[in-house]
């Protein structure tokens, strides 16, 4: 929690155990006029320097009408305000440890990250879950690209007409990035790396790891897919929300769904593809853009988490500028699931680093056993891609799916009502340590003894080798 909101709960139990003092006659009218003045600056200061949020409503609404009965004498009223104020309180402190105003972590590289939203339409290709027949492809990217400096206007984790009644406080999200700041001078050209994003999330939610990439020297394209992103906004003020993707209720809708779902991930790889014929015209010296001659787009690295780890899949196979990819804990489908991925990959998977149990699948009621059944058979093409063009796979030992994306943030568990799990931040450093280090081999040609090494305590880690390998031609600065 934020100081102020911590500031403003002990304000209220305080308030409370001075009513108790206070019991059987008022409190005397300079403390309750102080009390007043001060716990009335202390709610304006969290409005205006913190940012208001739902979870301070309880101890917000409660402070000052509470300290207002502190001038009668009835004591049944007196215990009613100091239940009242307990109970809000500890209300507040609870929902605001639960649902943070969470803190991103500092990206470590020498570069700035500056960066800028663009609204993208494909004339070329039918918005076929649109209701009009006349819709194009519409898209919205976000570009995070190095800067010289890191000064100027913060920019926001996500456009805050995405946040709803339960989400406002993400507002108050703190980046380390910066609205259309300079690029830096040097070097002359730098990398491209394409993030997808999983279904039901957005451009910007695997923030912890994009930061720490482009302060490293890489360009990151974040792409919402309108109809799988969770709400895509765009710039005159309409919006998308995600449709259902794979449906386990029954085979038959499993099966239905999942026809529904390869198409999908076919729509996604049209986009990422469509995003680089974009990014290719901005290269040109002409074009005017910020970017301009200064993006290697020969040899671009992709990565997703979840459903946009299947995009990555699909992408290194449908298109030759992407040279390598990570599939960040999600399922693969179609040709990438069937006959694996012949370029640089890298499998990051949640769990215990173990194949699925197919004896235990199959106690499991139906709903249930079909997804486990995927799981199974995800794992076994993973294996056959592995084995047969080689790649990496790497399991943090204890994570689970939210913690491949800043997911694992929004959320915390009740203290004691969950089992403990991994520090969410030192698994972001795993997971960077590892990206970098794969990108800066596939994508840059650079030395990434990571990828030689054994795994820690903390993670299964196997590299298998590649036919060929050493014949990739990166492209240098």
């Amino acid at each position: 929690m934020r100081p102020l909101e911590l500031l403003l709960v002990a304000s209220v139990l305080a308030a409370a155990v001075a009513s108790a003092a206070f019991i059987r006659k008022p409190w005397p009218k300079h403390v309750r006029t102080a009390a007043l003045i001060l716990s009335a600056a202390l709610i304006a200061a969290h409005i205006l320097f913190e940012g208001w949020t739902w979870q301070m409503l309880p101890a917000d609404a409660a402070l000052l009408p509470m300290i207002s009965l502190a001038s009668v004498r009835n004591s049944l009223l007196k215990c009613l305000a100091i239940l009242v104020l307990v109970g809000s309180g500890f209300l507040s402190l609870s929902l605001g440890y639960m649902f943070p105003v969470f803190r991103l972590p500092a990206p470590h590289g020498p570069y700035g990250v500056g960066t800028f939203v663009r609204h993208l339409v494909d004339s070329t290709r039918h918005e076929r879950h649109a209701s009009s027949p006349g819709a194009r492809r519409e898209l919205m990217i976000q570009v995070w690209y190095p800067a010289a400096n890191a000064t100027g206007t913060r920019a926001w984790y996500r456009d805050p007409r995405m946040n709803q009644f339960k989400s406002f406080h993400f507002r108050w999200v703190k980046t380390h990035s910066y609205w259309n700041l300079p690029l830096a001078a040097q070097p002359r050209i730098f990398p491209v790396l394409i993030f997808s994003p999983s279904s039901g999330g957005f451009r910007s939610q695997n923030t912890f790891e994009v930061e720490e990439l482009v302060s490293r020297g890489y360009i990151v394209v974040g792409i919402d897919h309108p109809y799988s992103s969770s709400r895509v906004v765009f710039p005159d003020g309409r919006v998308t929300y995600s449709i259902p993707w794979v449906d386990t209720a029954s085979r038959a809708a499993y099966e239905e769904s999942n026809r529904k779902v390869e198409r999908m991930v076919e729509d996604h790889v049209s986009d990422a593809r469509f995003v680089l014929d974009e990014m290719e015209r901005w290269n040109q010296p002409e074009s005017g853009e910020l970017l301009a001659g200064r993006m290697a787009l020969s040899r671009v690295g992709v990565f997703g988490h979840s459903f946009g780890g299947a995009l990555a899949a699909g992408l290194c196979l449908a298109d030759a500028r992407v040279a390598a990819g990570i599939n960040m804990d999600g399922w693969t489908f179609g040709d990438a699931e069937t006959n694996g991925i012949p370029k640089p990959f890298f499998f990051m998977n949640s769990g215990d680093g173990r194949a699925p149990d197919r004896a235990e699948i199959q106690t499991r009621p139906e709903e249930a056993r079909i997804e486990g059944e995927r799981d199974l058979l995800d794992w076994q093409s993973m294996e056959s891609s592995l084995r047969r063009f080689g790649g990496y796979r790497l399991t943090i030992l204890g994570s689970d799916h939210g913690n491949y994306a800043d997911l694992v943030l929004f959320k915390r568990p009740f203290p004691m009502s969950a089992p403990p799990s991994p520090d969410p931040y030192r698994i972001f450093e795993i997971i960077n340590a590892y990206t970098l280090a794969f990108f800066d081999r596939y994508i840059r040609g650079l030395p990434a003894p990571l990828l030689d090494q054994q795994g820690s305590r903390e993670v299964l880690y196997t590299a298998y080798p590649r036919p060929g390998a050493g014949s990739e031609s990166p492209v240098k600065p």
